[in-house]
């Protein structure tokens, strides 16, 4: 006799398996492939990110006095980027609080990974 079922445990999920060999029974606990999808914008660790419109991009671009490559690279692998639907060559606004309380803002070029 072969029983089978899912169940949650806080958010984790679990398929329960038991299996008659003989007399006594004996139960497996295996990570279920059901998983609850995660939204990393809406994470409390991470900080806001933005895609910056082509105008925006250049005007910061400028005050910055570099071009998009001189900037820190994010993948598009990244699940961020790929929750925000940013495509290589788009530049990411990521806004952090830092630990004295002021907004500290970063940019990231996106590349192809």
């Amino acid at each position: 006799m072969n029983f089978i079922s899912t169940y949650t445990i806080g958010k984790l999920y679990f398929t329960i398996k038991l299996v008659q060999f003989s007399p006594g029974s004996v139960i497996y606990f295996m990570p279920s492939s059901r998983r609850k999808q995660f939204d990393p914008i809406t994470h409390e660790l991470v900080p806001k990110h933005e895609v910056l419109p082509l105008e925006e991009a250049v005007k910061v671009l400028r005050e910055l006095g570099v071009h998009p490559q001189k900037l820190p690279w994010i993948k598009a692998s990244d699940p961020i980027v790929q929750q925000l639907k940013a495509k290589p060559g788009d530049i990411i606004k990521i806004e952090r609080i830092s630990p004295l309380g002021t907004k500290v803002v970063t940019y990231r070029f996106v590349v192809v990974g």
